[in-house]
């Protein structure tokens, strides 16, 4: 029965997208504008279920590891607990969901396969001993810290989980809704133009000057642009949510990644994908360094690491033919490709630790004007860019997106009357 019912919410007939303007602003006698709001099943049943959902897995998870890996830390059981029943059981568990609830929307597979991705990582800190001081301080900590699907925010003097005040709230509910305002007139025009705002470069595979070419610099900037405040404002609106039942404070995922970055270990460090970044250097590059690995190297694994994590997201994504019957018509993911994307920020990463004391560079950094500091960062990957998002796109990911999102679209008049 239970299943019945989950089933009935995560399955329903949402695939073609009906919704009619709410609203319509006249701007000519050819055509106006309309907002069309959230569809309703996914904003009032398929997220609130989901964080239902993945907060239970994250508790049980949680409490498991405690028993396993933290009280017995540093014998072989715990060891063994942890890479031989903790982690299978936490890189499967994704499919098994997804399986089980039947869902179409792939906004969901990314909320329960890049939780269980993140429950992962954790898992490793905890295993390896790299969790932040305040998360290791007792039992309740540590399950605070695993337990919900974007990461409070602790004192590390006293490692309590911060509060937040009314103020602060408020705060973060304006920027939500300002992040909202950005994507409900981004992502129509990017749909409605098949994510090439500017003609895109006919032999871009075969000829590497068209990597470099205004219209597909253009291009690949408004589709990152779009797959950052998407991601900011699904973890905004879980955000502001949590933050607003508890009253304890969350961190944000994104801080202007593509307008304000400094350098690229500002970008990935600081700016996009926060929650990422830190259970990436939690699980796998602190733990190479408290091994003795150089920071280049552990640096460039983590990269590397970050690039399998999206395979394998793309990789539960390709459940969603499956589930739906149609394996022969879905579009084919090229598998790879993020994990270029990935070892090429690597690379220039490295680049930058490697002249970053140069005096030109110094010069450079101290003297330059902001944006054009941040334009010479932003066009180290930008030319790549599209290897990161082109399969989100092929896949119908930002289609996905728009059902819980409200849209602005234009509206031309039938017979120029509207």
């Amino acid at each position: 029965m239970v299943t019945d019912l989950l089933r009935s919410v995560f399955t329903p007939d949402i695939e073609h997208d009906v919704r009619e303007p709410v609203f319509r602003f006249t701007v000519s006698q050819s055509a106006a504008v309309g907002l069309i709001p959230p569809h309703p099943t996914v904003m009032c049943a398929l997220l609130p279920l989901t964080l239902v959902i993945i907060s239970t897995v994250n508790a049980v998870v949680a409490v498991a590891t405690y028993t396993i890996v933290i009280r017995r830390r540093g014998s072989i059981e715990s060891r063994l607990g942890g890479y031989g029943a903790i982690l299978p059981v936490v890189a499967i568990l994704p499919f098994c969901l997804v399986d089980w609830l039947q869902t179409h929307n792939l906004v969901i597979f990314v909320g329960i396969g890049g939780n269980c991705a993140v429950l992962f990582f954790r898992c490793l800190m905890a295993i390896h001993g790299t969790l932040p001081p305040y998360a290791d301080v007792d039992f309740k900590s540590f399950v605070l810290f695993f337990i919900s699907p974007v990461q409070f925010k602790f004192d590390p003097q006293t490692g309590q989980v911060l509060k937040s005040s009314t103020a602060d709230f408020l705060q973060v509910l304006l920027r939500t809704c300002q992040t909202i305002a950005i994507v409900s007139v981004l992502l129509p025009l990017l749909i409605q133009h098949s994510f090439q705002l500017f003609p895109r470069r006919p032999d871009l595979n075969n000829n590497f000057f068209d990597l470099f070419h205004w219209s597909h610099l253009l291009n690949n900037y408004a589709v990152a642009s779009m797959t950052g405040h998407g991601l900011a404002a699904a973890s905004q609106l879980v955000g502001t949510t949590i933050q607003g039942l508890t009253g304890m404070a969350v961190i944000e995922l994104c801080d202007s990644p593509l307008t304000k970055s400094t350098s690229l270990s500002d970008f990935w460090g600081r700016r996009w994908n926060l929650l990422v970044h830190i259970v990436l250097k939690g699980g796998v590059y602190k733990p190479l360094r408290k091994n003795g690995y150089r920071v280049g190297v552990a640096a460039v694994a983590t990269f590397v690491v970050s690039g399998l994590l999206h395979e394998y997201l793309l990789y539960l994504f390709s459940m969603k033919a499956r589930i739906l019957g149609d394996e022969n018509s879905a579009p084919a993911i090229r598998y790879g490709i993020q994990s270029a994307f990935f070892a090429w920020n690597g690379f220039v990463m490295l680049v930058e630790n490697a002249v970053s004391k140069h005096p030109l560079i110094v010069w450079m950094s101290n003297n330059l004007p902001r944006p054009l500091i941040t334009a010479f960062v932003i066009g180290t990957v930008l030319p790549v860019g599209h290897w990161f998002t082109d399969e989100y796109v092929k896949i119908g990911f930002f289609e996905d997106l728009s059902l819980g999102m409200p849209m602005l679209v234009w509206i031309p008049s039938e017979g120029g009357n509207e």
